[in-house]
Order: structure tokens, then sequence, then C-alpha cells
């Protein structure tokens, strides 16, 4: 990373606090469609044996993006890699609240899981931005942030889900 790059990322604790914002929310994308499968089937009028493909498309996406993306961050800059794979992440989540069957949305679920890997590529930026005095204060903080996230996904989605529908809470809006 140049030393363009380091100015443009470390321009303060607040610019870290909205960056943490997003980082949470590109975590809770693989997590967010399960506790709406009841939801979607019934607006789609898909049958419940064929619903249950969808998270399992985004887990098949998001194992496979760990696999094969996340490495990348050692070899690109990461800057570049980071806002794209959010720009991808925004496509991804539009074209599943707009998904009209099951095909469109198994696609778009698919990508959502690809996309969703800005957490593990922000992780190693955090840690090279931070001072070696507080960096494990800080990483354990965005850690227990990451696991926290995940572990209120599922009932945020579903309260927000009931309230205002599945494909509100697929939209980039949340």
């Amino acid at each position: 990373m140049n030393s363009q790059e380091q100015t443009a990322l470390t321009t303060g604790n607040q610019s870290l606090s909205k960056r943490s914002t997003v980082l949470m929310l590109a975590i809770a994308n693989v997590d967010y469609n399960q506790p709406l499968l009841g939801n979607i089937g019934r607006s789609l009028e898909i049958p419940v044996k064929q619903v249950g493909f969808i998270p399992f498309l985004t887990q098949i996406g998001y194992a496979t993006s760990l696999l094969l993306l996340v490495p990348l961050d050692d070899r690109m800059e990461r800057r570049n890699l980071i806002t794209t794979m959010l720009g991808l992440l925004s496509w991804a989540l539009v074209a599943e609240a707009v998904s009209p069957n099951l095909i469109w949305l198994s696609i778009a679920s698919l990508a959502l899981g690809v996309c969703s890997i800005v957490a593990h590529l922000l992780l190693p930026l955090v840690a090279y931005m931070t001072a070696s005095a507080e960096r494990g204060k800080v990483i354990g903080t965005l850690v227990s942030g990451m696991i926290l996230i995940v572990l209120l996904a599922r009932t945020v989605s579903g309260a927000i889900g009931e309230h205002f529908g599945w494909r509100w809470m697929r939209s980039p809006q949340v």
C-alpha cells in the first residue's frame, strides 16, 4: 500500500467508524435470507424444497470467494479490491431485491455470497493501519463486532422482513 492510500484510509477515528458500519452490513448479508425464506417462498410462489437452496447458494458463493478471492488481497491494491467488492455487493443486493423468480434469485444469491467477503479484506487493512500498541484492542473489538453482527443478523432480518417485506431487507438502503 502506498502512502497516498494510507493517508486516504487513515483520516481519523470517525472515518474508521463509518467504515466499520459498512463492514458490519457486509458481514450480515450472508445470513439475512435464512429467516426470510417463508416470505420469499410465498411471494414468489416457490415450493419449500426449492426455496431452501437460496441460503445454500449464498453460502457456496461465500465459501468459494473466501477460497479464491480473499488471497488476492495480498496481490492487488486493497482499496481497489474493497471498492470493487462493495460495488458488486450493492448490485447483488439490488438483483436479489428485484428478482422476479427462483432462477434470478438463485443467481443473485450466489453473487451475493461471492461479494460478501469485504470484512475479510478489511480486517488485514485495519491491522496494517493501526499502531502496534493498539492493534490487539482494535482487532479484538472488530472481530467481536463481526461475531455479534452475525448473531443478530437473523433476528434483525426476520423482524424487518416481517414488517416491511423480504425485498426491503435485501435492498442496499439497509
